[in-house]
């Protein structure tokens, strides 16, 4: 009894244990792999913010998983703590497979508490109707959540499903190095075994044995194994003068490989495989959270992004509607055309309905942001628009510290002279456009810049993705030694010893056994399995050099697609700086047209459809402006990203390298 309960493992215990294994191999992998310690768990936090918006905004949940494992309800014979079985709180409206009622449709009704369907019958000239339950009791609306960019991504490493798969894929694969590792380790076992005989053939005897061994086992990295037991025999006789008889015994066995299956390269490669695997895993994990960081990024600017559209999308409606105001006065006092009129008439509709779309754009990027962080899709959550505001300063940076609100000539000198309400002479030449005339960058490989060869040249020796493909290298080439190892044959050196004796049930009547080693058996040989059938072996020998092949081939691949992210982003970063030039430019230029084709329409000589293509220009040129804006700081962190140089910390914050000292 003490020995069984000695060898039980508590479901809990088996949890701590496993953590605390995996938590130290994967601290000293850090140290290898990324020469510093970071906190990780895969623990679910439990302050996470789905859970905190489920139950503060009273958020409909399909059932108990939507709130985590702790709330789900136990099944039959479920270890401790698979779930804590919380409560689901009273705020969480949980929907009910009778929640809607629909008569008069063969419509199956999801039971989430079954998982079954109720399949109905459609009665023949019926209507369906939809009965709904009485809504839950609701509290006055919360306010919604504002997220900011650094929150965003702080939410992110908590909430994301993918990002917690990753983690756990590293975990996962502490957890094989663990069992690697443990391979090589003294290895204990006990066993009990009760045996009970009769024999009515003519004696009528019967007995019971009751032999309780533990054995011990220990694999060598070179090879060679051992194995020992000692245990003991307690042997009664049921019938007759029922005597007892104790037998002990203990063996030893050694065995040693002198051919196949020796020496520390071939014994030891899982155990390398898993040393090396563990280090990729966290290299694994280290590039996506760079990638899941300026994924996060990205998203959280396309919503910011959405929601300017919107912004300019109604002011361009308000100066139509205000135009169409003008438009309808001057019409009244005859100085406007009907059909410049409706034409007004019309941009201000379609303003409208751009408006509108702008809306939708913008709840649908919200909305499929939410998802990616892991949050409800239906809560209240905003995004803080001041990281769309801190671009400006980076604007100012790329554009040499220009205000977007500078006008350059006035407007009277695009006004023909007899037009001007002020009488102004035209200048002779407007003024030249101020915008940078675009460059075309096309580099033949021999007129690479020096500011490609160094970020290229960065990028090989900081990207983890390409240090795990030449790993993975140097492990093919480890498995064709393996897969060599296979072609010899197998000689065995074997030596092994014996003491004590056995006893059976019949053996009560026999003396007690002891153990004398001057008494014990000893025994030496070899074991020889020739070499004579070797196919698969030989078939493996020949796969393991294609697979090498192909690991070199893969190596090369991912080197070239490093190169080619290095020159994309940064011809990206390129392009956005000139587009956003360009934007620039245009904006200006459009606001000039506005106000100029506004004065020529109150002087009575313009035209209105001047004013509303004016208007789309502008409302365009600002949109673009903000979009450049926003893919100019995005390319930077793009570009840092696929150099290797961005670092990102446990809580999904990063921190940025400069590298314009370069480009």
């Amino acid at each position: 009894v003490v020995v069984l309960l000695a060898g039980c493992l508590s479901p809990e215990r088996a949890v701590l244990d496993a953590d605390d294994a995996a938590y130290d191999i994967i601290a000293e992998k850090q140290q290898a792999a990324i020469g510093r310690e970071e906190a990780f768990t895969i623990d679910e936090l439990e302050d996470r913010l789905r859970r905190k918006l489920m139950i503060d905004q009273q958020l409909p949940a399909a059932g108990e998983a939507s709130l985590g494992r702790n709330f789900l309800s136990p099944v039959p014979k479920q270890p401790g703590g698979v779930s804590d079985e919380e409560a689901i709180p009273d705020d969480v409206p949980l929907v009910r497979p009778r929640d809607f009622e629909i008569t008069g449709l063969g419509v199956p009704t999801l039971a989430t508490d079954l998982a079954l369907f109720d399949i109905g019958n459609t009665p023949e000239g019926t209507k369906a109707v939809l009965r709904p339950s009485p809504p839950p009791t609701s509290r006055p609306a919360p306010e919604p959540v504002i997220l900011s960019l650094v929150e965003a991504l702080q939410v992110g490493a908590r909430n994301n499903r993918e990002y917690q798969a990753n983690k756990e894929a590293v975990y996962i694969a502490a957890l094989n190095l663990d069992v690697q590792r443990d391979e090589f380790e003294l290895q204990f076992g006990g066993v009990i075994d009760v045996d009970a005989a009769a024999d009515f053939d003519g004696q009528d005897r019967a007995g019971v044995v009751v032999s309780p061994e533990l054995n011990v086992t220990k694999a060598f990295k070179t090879g060679a194994s051992m194995s020992t037991r000692i245990g003991i025999d307690l042997a009664k006789l049921l019938t007759g003068t029922r005597p007892e008889s104790l037998g002990v015994f203990a063996d030893v066995s050694i065995t040693v490989p002198l051919l196949s299956g020796a020496g520390v390269e071939v014994v030891t490669e899982p155990l390398q495989q898993a040393e090396r695997s563990a280090v990729y895993a966290i290299w694994d994990f280290e590039r996506f959270k760079r990638e899941f960081a300026v994924d996060t990024t990205t998203r959280f600017y396309d919503v910011l992004v959405a929601r300017d559209q919107i912004a300019n999308a109604a002011t361009t409606l308000q100066r139509l509607e205000e135009s169409l105001d003008r438009s309808m006065a001057l019409f009244d006092e005859g100085r406007l055309p009907g059909i410049q009129l409706d034409r007004v008439r019309s941009n201000q509709l379609r303003a409208e309905s751009r408006l509108i779309l702008a809306q939708q754009r913008y709840e649908t990027a919200l909305d499929s942001f939410k998802v990616f962080l892991g949050l409800p899709t239906d809560a209240l959550v905003e995004l803080d628009d001041a990281a769309l505001t801190d671009l400006q300063g980076l604007a100012d940076d790329v554009l040499g510290g220009l205000d977007v609100g500078e006008r350059g000539p006035e407007i009277e000198q695009l006004i023909e002279p007899e037009q001007s309400a002020g009488g102004a002479t035209r200048p002779e030449t407007l003024p030249a456009p101020t915008t940078t005339p675009v460059e075309v960058r096309g580099y033949a490989l021999s007129q690479r810049t020096d500011a490609e060869r160094s970020l290229i040249r960065l990028a090989l020796q900081r990207r983890l993705d390409l240090a795990i493909v030449y790993g993975r290298v140097v492990d093919a080439q480890r498995a064709t030694v393996v897969a060599a190892d296979g072609l010899e044959g197998v000689l065995d050196f074997v030596a092994d010893g014996s003491y004590g004796g056995r006893r059976g049930a019949f053996s009560g009547g026999s003396d007690d056994a002891t153990i004398r080693f001057g008494d014990g058996s000893y025994g030496l040989g070899l074991r020889l399995d020739l070499p004579i059938e070797r196919t698969a072996e030989r078939n493996r020998y020949r796969r393991s050099i294609i697979d090498l092949e192909r690991a070199v081939r893969s190596a090369q691949q991912v080197e070239d697609g490093v190169k080619a992210d290095v020159l994309r982003r940064l011809r990206a970063l390129r392009t956005a700086g000139d587009d956003l030039r360009i934007q620039f430019e245009s904006i200006r230029v459009a606001d000039r047209r506005v106000e100029a084709a506004t004065l020529l329409v109150e002087l009575g000589r313009g035209n209105t459809f001047d004013i509303t293509d004016a208007l789309d220009d502008l409302t365009e040129a600002e949109d673009d402006f903000t979009q450049s804006l926003v893919d100019y700081r995005l390319a930077e962190l793009e570009l840092q990203r696929d150099t290797g140089v961005l670092s990102v910390g446990p809580d999904g914050l990063y921190e940025e390298v400069d590298l314009s000292g370069i480009y």
